[in-house]
């Protein structure tokens, strides 16, 4: 959550979705900051603030230790689990939702 500069709303959502995650057993076996990083970008897709995978994927692959493919893999996998057990809508982005952020680094 530090590398990606959450708000604690965020933290708290997540916090309360990691509790369902793990009281429906998707998390056994499952590395937890793997778990962690999926449920962060539920979350931001779910309140619609920009973040992409690649970008929740280097905070992961700095974690465990990983190369960023194998944790892209890993986050995706995780995401659509989790999205099927806790029966989650999971908007998809749109382009506005991105245009300030890059906007703002030309």
């Amino acid at each position: 959550c530090e590398d990606l500069s959450l708000s604690k709303s965020v933290k708290a959502e997540v916090s309360s979705l990691y509790r369902k995650a793990k009281v429906a057993w998707v998390t056994p076996g499952r590395d937890t900051w793997s778990v962690l990083s999926a449920l962060i970008f539920i979350v931001l897709r779910m309140r619609r603030i920009s973040r992409t995978e690649k970008e929740i994927a280097q905070a992961l692959k700095v974690r465990t230790e990983t190369t960023e493919s194998k944790a892209l893999h890993d986050l995706r996998n995780i995401r659509k689990t989790i999205t099927r057990e806790l029966e989650l809508e999971i908007p998809r982005p749109r382009p506005e939702e991105y245009l300030g952020r890059y906007a703002t680094k030309l």
